[in-house]
């Protein structure tokens, strides 16, 4: 049984708390494990807390229930995530294609071979924000998008492929030399 003023665990019999010294009633010398207020006997739940008095029950109740959705106090950070890895997979392109015009040839290569790197900076956002904060709903959406899109892309280049293959397949190459 557990002391209901320190909730330490005593044995069943003892008349005082070993740990705090506070003497027990004789009634039935049975308290709640949840609460320690006093059982009135023959109840199958604690009068004060509600806690089943079954058999099966657990004993050790002092486990303090923790709330363990670790999105709570995390701030804008995850939301801030999920928006630079959209901006990065989808407008970084664009924007360094942009940054482009005007540009000699030799710099122009240099920066165009960066447009390639946006949409995997975006990617790794992704992962970094879902690895941090696993349960943020936001950056599930962006990762959902980014997957989609990927995937979308992915059957666009195979059906231009199979166009490409069924049409020069049927075209007549023999005047070609």
């Amino acid at each position: 049984m557990k002391c209901p003023n320190c909730n330490m665990n005593i044995n069943d019999n003892s008349k005082f708390c070993i740990h705090c010294g506070k003497q027990f009633n004789q009634v039935e010398g049975k308290y709640c494990v949840k609460c320690g207020a006093e059982i009135i006997p023959g109840s199958s739940f604690c009068g004060v807390c509600g806690m089943s008095l079954t058999p099966n029950a657990p004993t050790n109740t002092n486990v303090v229930p923790t709330n363990n959705n670790s999105d709570v106090n995390e701030g804008s950070t995850p939301t801030v995530l999920g928006i630079i890895s959209l901006l990065l997979y989808y407008a970084g392109p664009v924007i360094v294609g942009l940054l482009t015009i005007g540009m000699p040839s030799n710099a122009k290569y240099v920066i165009e071979s960066i447009v390639s790197l946006t949409p995997l900076a975006g990617i790794v956002t992704m992962i970094i924000g879902r690895v941090k904060y696993p349960k943020n709903k936001f950056l599930k959406v962006v990762m959902w998008i980014i997957i989609c899109s990927i995937l979308f892309s992915i059957i666009i280049f195979i059906l231009i492929f199979l166009w490409c293959w069924i049409t020069c397949s049927t075209m007549d190459t023999s005047g070609c030399s």
